[in-house]
């Protein structure tokens, strides 16, 4: 460690360095010149505090005491939105600030770790934070006492903690408290103020039932055709056949209902059923947890988003089970009420579920105050926690064995199966039966493929038999949220990196979203390639699932991170240099099109940029003509007649286009749509059609609703038609 020496007037190693804090707490060294013996002081924390508490201020007058109290008490959370929902709780004794999210980083133009150090990073407040910082500093001084609200998380804690380090000057002697609340409510709140604790670091897809009876066994063997010769031996005998019931099989089954939403559950579902990225609803899930105006101020609605827990409060609970009873009666409700287990591999968080501050919130209630987003969220989180605490559907069900036989394979016959449920009990799928989402759509369409009560002996009518072919079908691509579900079920991730993960693949241009389906790119391919090759040991699940192991436990103080950095960077350090020697340069693009760029006349090319794919100029960067790859759907525009087109926005959005659209041209075609246009028409009124949700299409003009399935049928049967 070295110091500035007065009389060598040069830096100078420090001989038996000695650790001191100022009277305000402020840590210092003290030691000699190593050239000359001269006495040396160097400010801040060195080497030499390693292991030493920071040293709380050695005096503070009875004065200084009583000016601090006259001041009001300073809180400090992430946004100005939660600022103000919180400061409407506070009153006037309380001034409650922002910081805007991190105050410090680690510097971005050189490194900002020293790794021969033991790893210790050198935080730097960034350009962008420093008037932040600045403001705090002042409102500080402004204040008797310093109250830490950020959120309840990792992330938050470190907000916190820089916090704490950035503004420690100005802190001087007043008390520094952290405090924590789940929701964004008066009760909350005032329990988190009148009890804060110590900083710390740490805290399905439903199935569907078949009611088509289908074929079993063949004359007793498992079911095995080859192709379809064999099978046509099969139909004919079927066709002839006489059905008898051989055995029917009755029962109940009792389906429970879902736990309350964790991050990564609410993601998936916010995209299934409302088609949102993952980044869009945790966007308005802040919104919702941070405070909307009701119209006597910012009020919470919900929880805090960021959870891998499906615990719920006492409280909650009994307010829950209060308005089912009340709404829908006392069967509706279990007798306890029910008890959740996460399934996330990495479950660590000691948060509540995601859920309604209060169910008396319901979310009709709330309509006129939210946006049509805002409410559609909303009513999901609502519906589900609701549900939750409910009691189970319970089902009849039923199978069904058929025999079908004829001359010569009497003896041992064909065996059909089919099986069914028909709901006795709504239990929690009432809630979503009011709702009318899928839910509701599903139940309806069991009560149309009922199976009617059967005997034993009784003989059927084969009214319609369909020989069909099935191929093993590859596994379907990831969307956003089957990614979700698979990153929480490998561990790896945590609920507040889900989104960011996200949007960053696809903003880099490893993937691109086609509908609701994640494609890679030839550069996302490349690159996962390449790191596979020369990493294998770290591009792999089970590294990185580890690797979040290791660091819970130092996040819950089994172990120390310093050993934990070394015994990581030591092999991978020798894989970088390796990889540095051998990993082959791939310059991508740069493939003729074709065509000739219409500034210049150079060859136009295909290049890769930070959002994917696009046309340039061969002449660049003389010349900076750019072109976007424009993929026709065969769909005419319904302004201008013109081609329709696949596009990007820069953050590589898919959306359709007018291919005649000119950038500052007023007079070009903006017809767009982030729906995919279709080519039939609409049948009501001849309009364009757009996809609108799964399996349905909706026309931009009239707003007429059509199931694609049939569109097609139509669209099959008038070629029959004009052949003829």
């Amino acid at each position: 460690m070295q110091a500035y020496c007065l009389k060598c007037k040069t830096k100078r190693e420090v001989k038996d360095p000695k650790p001191v804090f100022t009277s305000n707490g402020t840590p210092a060294t003290r030691g000699a010149c190593s050239e000359c013996g001269t006495k040396m002081f160097k400010m801040g924390r060195t080497p030499a505090h390693d292991g030493l508490d920071s040293a709380k201020h050695t005096f503070v007058s009875e004065s200084k005491k009583a000016e601090l109290a006259k001041k009001p008490k300073m809180v400090i959370v992430e946004s100005p939105a939660k600022a103000r929902t919180v400061g409407r709780f506070l009153g006037k004794k309380y001034r409650v600030r922002a910081s805007v999210g991190h105050v410090r980083d680690l510097p971005s133009n050189r490194m900002g770790v020293d790794i021969e150090n033991d790893f210790r990073p050198h935080y730097v407040v960034p350009a962008k934070r420093k008037d932040v910082v600045r403001e705090l500093k002042q409102a500080v001084k402004n204040s008797s006492e310093v109250y830490l609200a950020t959120d309840p998380d990792r992330e938050g804690e470190a907000i916190s903690w820089h916090l704490a380090q950035a503004l420690k000057p100005a802190i001087g002697p007043r008390p520094v408290h952290r405090v924590e609340f789940h929701e964004i409510t008066r009760d909350a709140i005032e329990h988190a103020f009148a009890h804060p604790i110590e900083a710390e670091l740490a805290k399905r897809e439903k199935e569907r039932r078949s009611f088509i009876a289908r074929l079993h066994r063949i004359r007793g063997e498992e079911l095995e055709l080859h192709d379809e010769a064999e099978a046509q031996v099969v139909v004919a005998e079927l066709e002839k056949a006489a059905y008898t019931v051989a055995k029917v099989k009755e029962g109940q089954r009792r389906r429970k209902p879902s736990a309350p939403y964790t991050t990564s559950t609410m993601q998936q579902e916010a995209s299934r059923r409302l088609r949102f990225t993952a980044r869009r609803a945790m966007r308005l899930a802040q919104q919702l947890y941070e405070g909307v105006d009701l119209g006597d101020g910012p009020t919470g609605l919900i929880t805090y988003m960021r959870t891998d827990s499906v615990n719920v409060a006492e409280q909650a609970q009994a307010e829950a089970r209060e308005y089912i009873v009340g709404k829908y009666g006392k069967e509706f409700v279990p007798d306890k009420p029910p008890k959740y287990k996460t399934k996330a591999k990495s479950a660590q968080e000691a948060h509540e579920a995601i859920r309604p501050t209060s169910v008396l919130r319901t979310p009709e209630s709330l309509k006129r105050h939210l946006d049509r987003n805002q409410y559609r969220l909303y009513s999901l989180i609502w519906k589900r926690f609701v549900a939750s605490q409910m009691s189970p559907a319970v089902y009849d069900t039923i199978s069904v064995d058929i025999l079908a036989g004829s001359a010569g394979v009497d003896e041992k016959p064909y065996l059909f199966r089919a099986s069914g449920s028909s709901l006795r009990f709504k239990g929690f799928l009432a809630v979503y039966e009011e709702a009318k989402d899928e839910d509701a759509q599903d139940e309806q369409e069991r009560k149309r493929e009922e199976i009617p009560p059967l005997t034993v002996g009784e003989m059927l009518d084969l009214l319609q038999l369909l020989p069909e072919q099935h191929f093993t079908q590859p596994p379907p691509r990831y969307s956003e949220a089957t990614l979700v579900r698979a990153l929480e079920e490998y561990g790896i991730g945590r609920p507040s990196t889900y989104a960011p993960t996200m949007s960053t693949i696809q903003q880099r241009g490893y993937v691109e979203r086609r509908g609701s389906r994640l494609h890679p790119t030839e550069v996302g391919i490349i690159v996962n390639d390449l790191l596979v090759e020369h990493f294998p040991d770290h591009i792999n699940v089970g590294f990185t699932a580890q690797m979040e192991e290791e660091l819970d436990r130092i996040a819950s103080g089994e172990r120390e991170w310093v050993p934990m950095l070394h015994d990581f960077y030591t092999p991978f350090s020798a894989t970088l240099d390796q990889a540095r020697e051998k990993m082959p340069s791939v310059q991508m693009g740069n493939e003729p099109t074709g065509g000739m760029c219409p500034e210049c006349g150079h060859p136009l090319i295909y290049k890769h940029g930070r959002y994917g794919k696009f046309i340039g100029c061969s002449n660049f960067p003389n010349c900076r003509h750019l072109e976007p790859i424009l993929i026709k759907i065969g769909v005419r525009c319904p302004e201008c007649g013109g081609e329709l087109v696949e596009k990007r926005t820069r953050r590589g959005r898919t959306f359709y286009g007018c291919a005649n659209y000119k950038k500052g041209d007023p007079d070009s075609c903006e017809f767009a749509s982030w729906k995919r246009p279709l080519p039939q028409p609409c049948p009501a009124c001849g309009g364009l059609l757009a996809e609108a949700r799964k399996g349905w299409a909706k026309c931009i003009a009239c707003e007429e609703e059509v199931e694609i399935a049939n569109l097609l049928e139509l669209e099959k049967v008038e070629k029959e038609a004009a052949t003829t």
